[in-house]
């Protein structure tokens, strides 16, 4: 049992408040391998705690007349500072792809391609030199906005409604463009050693986008280096040692792409007419976990266990669904109104136990899942799409998602409590690598919130930005 003390934030002109509290969530207990071969299980339905409050954290309504005056004091200096103009805004498209009708596979082509030259020049752009303040709501005391030094740790990778692809340092500083052509609504997935980005990009092909994922290495003072090319909509994944990317290929199966090579090896066989997608490999490199799909919305979740890249093709037949297949374990299934939903399959530390997302009761909202020796629910209001709103700590015991409250954070034990709060749309939100901090996205904007609710901060030099993730590399 914990208590709590509270205040709240709100960030001008925005409507977002921050809760202050007290100790963070509590400690995991120690981990029991689970029994791979699970043929059946059955979800529990933990009485959730409330989310911890003394006091209701205020809802602010943002004021959209006059802009507030913000004083700032500058010296007088011979030249003038260089201004950070505002990205052009796009919206981004919102539409949602449904799983496709059995049709030819598309094929997957790695082509080599010549080391690529950066779309701009590689020298750094400088900084915003105006500082976002924030006032609370209790009094007219200005909090210092600058991004705290210890919360400049790894890289941000992020896109703006142009289309355009960047990456920068937590405090706004050291920032570059990648790409000019990222896919609004796609995703950013950096490799775990924080020096390679997968991203998706739209070309436009005849009249038409054509999506593909892209592989870029990101070295430090380096021009971006061309990797791989992988003609796939579906979602990709990387291998812990940051050498290899895995994907799937609708109504043909999962593949392994070895980035030194350029080779792909196909490792597991879809069955006719279903999908199978969302590969992730624990952080041992032996279990490949996936999702199968049946009949568009009927979803299976298996583990091939012990996983082994050199070993034949993968196969399952009806015994996988019965949980009886010999090679991979049913973990968990059931349905999702949302015809064949991306999952993001978050591994823990210890390489056994994960947590996962489904939205299967309405657009509006999703709920996550702890699978340890057996499924738990951990919480069903996070905003959709879930795969999107929900993140796990490096340390592997919290999560934190998107909410219609705010921000908000849930412990493996079920604890939760909000971190922030307002009338602007949060979302997106992900832990920094030392689980210290957490970004998020508001008004097209990204905020940094300390773990316990305090310290609100916005990141400069980041305007029009319609998604983002948080590296662990220098």
């Amino acid at each position: 049992m914990f208590r709590t003390s509270r205040s709240s934030l709100t960030l001008a002109g925005l409507g977002i408040a921050i809760a202050v509290a007290g100790p963070a969530c509590g400690a995991t207990a120690p981990f029991v391998p689970p029994v791979v071969t699970v043929v059946s299980l059955e979800r529990q339905t933990p009485t959730k705690t409330p989310i911890a409050v003394d006091t209701p954290i205020p809802t602010l309504t943002a004021s959209r007349t006059p802009t507030p005056t913000v004083t700032q004091t500058h010296t007088p200096v011979p030249t003038l500072a260089p201004t950070v103009t505002k990205m052009p805004l796009v919206a981004p498209t919102s539409e949602r792809t449904a799983t496709p009708s059995p049709t030819p596979a598309p094929t997957a082509t790695e082509t080599r391609e010549p080391t690529q030259t950066a779309v701009p020049s590689p020298t750094e752009l400088p900084a915003a030199t105006a500082t976002a303040t924030f006032v609370p709501t209790a009094t007219a005391t200005v909090v210092p906005a600058e991004v705290p030094p210890e919360a400049v740790v790894g890289r941000i990778a992020f896109v703006t409604g142009d289309g355009r692809l960047w990456t920068m340092k937590p405090d706004g500083t050291s920032m570059r463009s990648v790409a000019s052509n990222a896919y609004l609504d796609g995703s950013l997935v950096w490799s775990p050693d924080g020096i390679r980005l997968a991203y998706q990009e739209s070309k436009i092909v005849g009249s038409a986008p054509r999506l593909a994922w892209r592989v870029v290495e990101l070295e430090e003072k380096s021009a971006p280096r061309f990797l791989a090319r992988i003609e796939t909509t579906e979602d990709l994944s990387w291998s812990p040692d940051s050498d290899r990317v895995l994907y799937s290929l609708p109504f043909d199966g999962i593949y392994s792409l070895e980035l030194r090579s350029k080779k792909s090896k196909k490792i597991l066989e879809s069955v006719a007419d279903t999908v199978d997608k969302s590969p992730m490999l624990s952080p041992r490199d032996n279990r490949l976990l996936f999702v199968h799909f049946e009949r568009g919305v009927d979803y299976y979740i298996g583990m091939v266990k012990p996983f082994r890249e050199d070993d034949d093709t993968y196969e399952y037949g009806g015994n996988f669904v019965a949980g009886t297949d010999r090679d991979i374990a049913l973990l968990d299934s059931g349905a999702t109104l949302r015809s064949g939903q991306p999952f993001r399959f978050q591994w823990r530390p210890d390489g056994k136990s994960f947590v996962y997302g489904t939205e299967s009761n309405d657009d509006a909202v999703g709920r996550v899942f702890l699978y340890d020796d057996g499924v738990k629910e951990l919480t069903d209001d996070v905003n959709a799409p879930v795969e999107d709103n929900a993140d796990l700590s490096n340390s592997g015991d919290r999560i934190v998602y998107a909410s219609p409250e705010g921000i908000a954070m849930v412990d493996v034990a079920g604890s939760r409590k909000l971190l922030t709060s307002g009338e602007s749309k949060q979302s997106r939100p992900r832990w920094s690598p030392d689980d210290r901090f957490v970004a998020f996205l508001a008004d097209e904007r990204i905020f940094l919130v300390q773990a316990d609710g305090s310290g609100l901060v916005q990141v400069p030099g980041a305007e029009g930005v319609v998604s983002f993730d948080w590296s662990d590399g220098s």
